[in-house]
């Protein structure tokens, strides 16, 4: 079985590929795939969330819901979709990587997917905006943990 990681040191090269300043909080999911993602890294990702079962959709449906309603995470607001993920809004993708941004009154959250032969990485960068979220991101960030290896697991079957 593929190995599935967790840990709150993000490497020089996921950092790189992120545009917000000094991040409060930072974490990163790796996981090397069953077989190499195909495509450029945006292609994929989107055909991943699109072609997802029941089960992964319902996941991602309750993470946007909690997003929205306890972060205050705002929709990207675009007629645009291919500017957008999940609500979030695609701000920068490469041939192997993919940056999404959203933010609140209270925070500023950045998820980087990074795609290297068989390994997935994702890595989330949040910014305390103001200093309530210093109190609300630590109890959401054990669900964010939960969800992010649950959906890796899935992409690692997936890809």
């Amino acid at each position: 079985m593929a190995q599935l990681t967790w840990q709150r040191e993000v490497p020089a090269t996921m950092r790189r590929l992120d545009t917000l300043p000094d991040p409060d909080y930072a974490d990163l999911f790796t996981t090397v795939a069953d077989r190499a993602p195909q495509g450029p890294a945006l292609r994929w990702l989107r055909e991943l969330v699109g072609t997802a079962p029941l089960q992964v959709r319902v996941v991602l449906g309750v993470a946007v819901l909690v997003q929205r309603t306890v972060l205050g995470l705002r929709p990207a607001r675009t007629a645009d979709s291919r500017r957008g993920l999940l609500g979030w809004r695609v701000t920068g993708h490469g041939d192997d990587w993919v940056r999404l941004e959203a933010s609140s009154s209270l925070m500023t959250g950045h998820l980087v997917y990074h795609l290297e032969g068989r390994r997935i990485s994702f890595a989330t960068f949040v910014r305390y905006d103001r200093r309530v979220a210093a109190y609300v991101w630590p109890p959401v960030s054990r669900v964010h943990r939960l969800v992010g290896l649950y959906l890796l697991r899935y992409a690692r079957t997936a890809a």
